[in-house]
């Protein structure tokens, strides 16, 4: 067999079984529980604040993907007066001659 190629296994994509079971299971005892947890988390928030948020922030992890930190730089040139002057139509003209360009 040559070294590095993959034969047989699972297509890219192709979703494990057991964790979906698992997430599946989850998620109907999250659904058949939420009132016991809402009680459960007004009691921890009740006694401690800052724990109750903990709990929350560490459940989010589990619902919201994680967002990578994202750093870009772009230089970017820019002259302000020459663009000023092509948005009004004549002004380049009439400051370099003193003389009115518009016709009327």
């Amino acid at each position: 067999m040559p070294k590095g190629k993959k034969y047989g296994g699972r297509k890219r994509g192709t979703p494990n079984k057991s964790t979906e079971t698992a997430k599946q299971v989850l998620v109907k005892f999250v659904g058949n529980n939420m009132d016991t947890m809402q009680e459960m988390f007004e009691e921890i928030k009740a006694e401690d604040p800052k724990k109750a948020f903990d709990v929350l922030m560490g459940a989010l992890e589990y619902v919201l993907p994680k967002l990578s930190r994202v750093e870009g730089t772009q230089t970017v040139e820019f002259n302000y007066d020459e663009w000023v002057n092509s948005k009004v139509v004549g002004v380049d003209d009439e400051q370099n001659t003193g003389q009115d360009t518009t016709t009327h």
